[in-house]
This record gives structure tokens, sequence and C-alpha cells, in this order.
């Protein structure tokens, strides 16, 4: 899979539009009804970059998990400070149901 945006001209010449690579960032929110800051593990967003990986879509796209200290940690102030200052092209929440 190739992410680069092309546009055909001139029988068929190619010119690359974009060679940027796609960034993603996965946060896993924080449950609200857990008072044990060790329950919150990213599973899903492993699950995800795990995926990612097996289908060979890491040669195109960077994935990052936020780190489970800033997301069980951070106010909500601190978590968009963060998710800003990466400049992702993505940003992916998860979250756990249920209490």
């Amino acid at each position: 899979m190739n992410l680069l945006l092309e546009e055909t001209i001139n029988h068929g010449e190619v010119i690359k539009l974009r060679s940027k690579r796609l960034s993603v960032l996965l946060v896993q929110l924080p449950h609200p009804c857990s008072v044990r800051v060790d329950t919150n593990v990213p599973l899903a967003a492993g699950y995800l970059k795990a995926a990612a990986y097996q289908s060979h879509l890491l040669s195109d796209v960077d994935i990052e998990i936020l780190g489970a200290d800033l997301e069980d940690s951070a106010g909500c102030q601190m978590l968009i400070d963060t998710i800003i200052s990466k400049h992702p092209d993505i940003v992916g929440f998860l979250y756990t149901c249920g209490c």
C-alpha cells in the first residue's frame, strides 16, 4: 500500500504530490470508575498497531500509542496539549465502557 498522493499528467507521467508518512496517535482514555491507575491498559491500541504491522502498513504509517502514565495521571488540558504538540494527522480515542 502506498499512501503517496499522485497525479497523472501527459500520457501517464506520474508526479508525486506528497511524500510525508501518515502519523497516527492512539489515546486510551482513562476509565472514570477506576480508582486504580494500573487498570487502564491500552490493549486495544496495541492490537490496532499489531494489526497494522501484520498488514505491512508501518512502512507508510507512523502509529504512536500515548503512554499509559500520561493517560492515567494527566488532566484534560495536559492530554490536549500533548496531543497538539505531537502534530498527528489522525487521533484515535479508545475508551472502555462499563463500571
